[in-house]
């Protein structure tokens, strides 16, 4: 594994809790792994803080991330400039992290009415995760819910730098267990329904519609609740290509 991504990998628990610092060890595992060896993660902390991430080689950032995890630098959302006010109710920060030597740009979307936030962690010419996750979710959330917020959406050749910036509504019913999402950004959109698993504050879909430049892909979500009664959502996805031609992710709230 390149010494780029060992070390990379240890930032997923250093921004583990989006915004803040959990407290206590974080567990790593793969959701997903694509036909290129790159693919889908989530880390949990002892705390509850929890976030899913798409990141290059999906089995060492894992095994990197579950053995540096301790070690990680503890930063907050605060430590980078804001450089813009968002729309969508949310800041973005814009900065830099430097890890023996390697130097990476972090991009945060930080939601303003909630308990999450979105990252992008690139390492110029070289690779880039993307990652979303907060606070763990507290209380029973019945009836039905909309959340609105931010989403990007890109290549995922292109890297962090191909990400677009978008917002997305999304309408969670608590009691039949089903959400519908609707997203887009200038070239991109994100639309259609899933299941969710209050129990484990959790929702997904593989057969949502994506349109990239106006071809139509199906797409997979992989989704968090939040806070009290599910206050805040994020989560990541990607299209159905066997190596995942674009990728996205997404933080709102109520």
């Amino acid at each position: 594994m390149n010494k780029k991504l060992v070390l990379a990998a240890p930032c997923l628990a250093m921004l583990a809790a989006c915004g803040g610092s959990s407290t206590g060890a974080v567990s790593y595992t793969a959701l997903k792994v694509f036909s290129n060896g790159d693919g889908v993660g989530r880390g949990v902390a002892s705390d509850g803080t929890k976030l899913v991430f798409i990141t290059p080689d999906v089995g060492a950032t894992v095994e990197a991330a579950n053995i540096g995890s301790s070690d990680a630098i503890n930063v907050t959302a605060s430590d980078f400039p804001v450089v813009q006010n968002l729309a969508t109710n949310a800041k973005l920060r814009q900065g830099a992290v430097t890890i023996d030597g390697i130097a990476a740009n972090v991009t945060i979307v930080e939601d303003l009415g909630g308990d999450a936030s979105l990252i992008l962690f690139d390492i110029p010419n070289y690779a880039s995760l993307g990652m979303a996750g907060g606070s763990a979710m507290t209380g029973n959330p019945t009836g039905t819910h909309t959340y609105n917020g931010t989403m990007t959406m890109g290549s995922r050749s292109s890297g962090g730098a191909g990400q677009q910036l978008g917002s997305f509504a999304m309408s969670a019913n608590f009691d039949t267990q089903a959400y519908s999402f609707s997203g887009s950004t200038t070239n991109h959109s994100l639309n259609g329904t899933g299941l969710i698993d209050t129990a484990s504050g959790r929702f997904s879909s593989n057969n949502l519609n994506a349109t990239t430049f106006g071809t139509e892909r199906s797409a997979t979500m992989y989704g968090e609740l939040h806070g009290n009664a599910a206050n805040s959502v994020s989560g990541v996805f990607h299209t159905n290509e066997s190596s995942a031609t674009y990728s996205g992710g997404f933080v709102g709230s109520k």
